[in-house]
């Protein structure tokens, strides 16, 4: 059975371990803030994209210009989006 000083031993070493982990992440963490700029190609992609609803061009075909309308028409139409109040006040209405 191990000792009690042996025991106080293997946890200071675990703690030591954890605190070098901790600092290496934080130096890592500084040395990338520490870093110029980079250009992300990821998030370039990202947000170089065109929303749906502004590709709509000639070159688009009817059917896509058709679903994209249809679909902002859905949500244009959503009471509870502009007004959740009133929109449960309504569904709570009595139906005759």
């Amino acid at each position: 059975m191990p000792t009690m000083n042996k025991v106080v031993q293997a946890n200071n070493t675990k703690q030591k371990a954890s605190d070098d982990a901790s600092l290496s992440a934080y130096q890592a963490l500084r040395d990338m803030l520490d870093r110029p700029a980079q250009d992300n190609a990821g998030l370039k992609n990202l947000f170089s994209r065109i929303a749906p609803w502004d590709r709509l061009s000639t070159a688009s075909t009817p059917k896509e210009i058709a679903n994209i309308q249809h679909a902002a028409g859905v949500l244009a139409d959503l009471d509870d989006i502009a007004d959740p109040t009133a929109y449960v006040r309504k569904l709570r209405a009595p139906r005759l």
